[in-house]
């Protein structure tokens, strides 16, 4: 497994921790402007380990952008070909993309 599969894997493990925790959190959080507030409040303070799933969510969805990004930018540095000179890419596709780094 070579570090873009593992950056992807990772990504979609963040993924199905957010998934989890968000539903998780639906299930006591309330929309109306004058009780959403309060909602979470109840949350963290009267149900039980309400605010290790909170904070869970928070931490991951933070670091499923990170992973995302990481995942983005790999991918793009594969394909223009930075990556030992060799190139996946058209030839004239590449050299527009050398013209618009100058």
């Amino acid at each position: 497994m070579n570090r873009t599969s593992l950056i992807g894997f990772l990504l979609f493990l963040s993924f199905i921790i957010q998934f989890i925790t968000g539903v998780l959190l639906s299930f006591y959080y309330n929309d109306l402007a004058s009780i959403a507030f309060y909602s979470v409040i109840l949350l963290i303070m009267d149900v039980r380990i309400g605010w290790f799933v909170r904070v869970l969510h928070i931490i991951g969805a933070t670091l499923f952008m990170f992973l995302l990004l990481l995942h983005s930018v790999r991918g793009y540095y594969r394909v223009l070909g930075i990556n030992n000179g060799e190139c996946p890419m058209d030839p004239n596709t590449r050299i527009i993309y050398q013209l618009k780094e100058d």
